[in-house]
C-alpha cells in the first residue's frame, strides 16, 4: 500500500503508509475504496483478472 502527501511531496518520494500518524487516513481511504469497488461491482473482488492473450504479467512477489 502506498500513501503520499501530494501537496508537500508531489514527486511521491516518501511513502507514508507505514507511518502511525497516518493510520486513520489509510483506514478511511481503504474503506472508501472497498465501498466503491462493491458498489461498482468491480471484477477484481472475485479474484485476479487475467491479462489479454499474448501479454506477460509480472509476478508481484518476485524481485526480478
Amino acid at each position: 500500500m502506498r500513501l503520499y502527501d501530494l501537496l508537500f511531496d508531489p514527486g511521491e518520494m516518501k511513502n507514508l503508509a507505514a507511518n502511525p500518524r497516518y493510520a486513520s487516513v489509510l483506514r478511511d481511504l481503504r474503506a472508501r475504496l472497498q465501498k466503491w469497488m462493491e458498489e461498482s461491482a468491480d471484477p477484481i473482488l472475485k479474484g485476479p483478472i487475467p491479462g489479454p492473450d499474448g501479454t506477460f504479467v509480472r509476478d508481484r512477489d518476485r524481485k526480478k
